[in-house]
This record gives C-alpha cells, structure tokens and sequence, in this order.
C-alpha cells in the first residue's frame, strides 16, 4: 500500500544521498544543495516543499493543478521554482520531485549515471502494517552486480588532470602498455 502524505523524512535521505548534494539549514529551514545551489527546500514548520521547475512549465504545473501547487512568492519567481503543500504530495511524487530538481543543477553525465543505477527512478516507497514509516525500495536485483561504476564523491580534480590519482597508472589498472612502433619516422 502506497504511504498517503508525504514528509519531509521522505526525502532527507534521497536528498542526503544524491552525487554532489548536501544537506543544509538555512535560518532553521532544510534546504538541499549542489554547490551553492539549493534546490529543495523546506518551509520551517516543514509543510511545504519547494523545488527546482523548468521557468517554461511551471505556469502550466500550478494552472493544472492549483490545490497542489503553487508560484512563490514574487520576489523568487526569476527563479525556476514551484512550491507545494507535503500533504498534497504521495511520498513517491515528493522523491521524483527531489530527483527531477537535482537533475536541473547537476552536470547531464551525474544524471545519466543516476538513470542506470535506478531504472525505476527514486524508489517507491511503500508502507506495511507493521513498518511506522515509509522506507525506500531496494535495488533490483538484476542491477546488483550486472556491473561497477565507480563515482568519485571527493573534491574534483584539478584542472588539466586526466582524472586519475598520482602514482595510479597503466599498470595499476591491468592494462598493458602501449605497443612500441619500430619504424617510427624521426
């Protein structure tokens, strides 16, 4: 059975666990960040949740449906932002939400690579008679172990760099070295 009303608990930890995105309290309010970039944020009674919306759809979003959705204030609207009543919200909608904001301040390679770790998006999440709050769904186990990624969670290397760290080489990585031209013209 899906969970009715979504919660802030919903989404703090896909927020927390996202590439790049962090956890962070602004006078009191949750907002998530990519850099300095928020985009999700929560009102301080943490009824209501902002996000990132493409500018282009968001007047359609709010138009469609008003009891949900809404502008905000008009000093924010430069911005490409739509807030919502949790309560309005199913806890599946409010993660898809989350990932969708988060996709808009990431680079499109983060993305991508979010889209083959999770092909069925965020997770649902589902609540049992015996469970007191919603819990995401695990991974399917047709992805554990089909193949490896690995995502550097560190600062970015320097520029110029070819990514890898100093002293880690062809050798390091098993693969042979380049074959020697013999008639190499001088």
């Amino acid at each position: 059975m899906l969970c009715p009303v979504a919660e802030v608990e919903d989404v703090r930890g896909l927020g927390s666990s996202l590439e790049r995105s962090y956890p962070a309290y602004v006078r009191g309010r949750l907002r998530f960040r990519v850099g300095q970039i928020v985009y999700v944020a929560f009102s301080l009674d943490e009824t209501e949740m902002g996000f990132a919306f493409p500018k282009e759809e968001r007047a359609a979003l709010v138009e469609a449906e008003p009891d949900r959705f809404h502008l905000p204030r008009p000093s924010e609207l430069r911005f490409g932002w739509v807030e919502s009543d949790l309560a309005t919200l199913d806890p599946t909608e409010a993660r898809e939400f989350v990932v969708d904001a988060w996709r808009m301040v990431v680079p499109k390679k983060l993305s991508r690579a979010y889209d083959l770790a999770h092909p069925e998006g965020p997770g649902l999440t589902r609540c049992g008679a015996d469970e007191p709050a919603c819990k995401p769904d695990p991974v399917p186990t047709s992805l554990t172990g089909a193949w490896v990624a690995t995502i550097h969670l560190g600062p970015p290397s320097p520029a110029g760099s070819s990514g890898l760290p100093a002293g880690l080489g062809r050798a390091a990585l098993g693969r042979p070295a380049r074959p020697v031209l013999a008639d190499r013209p001088s």
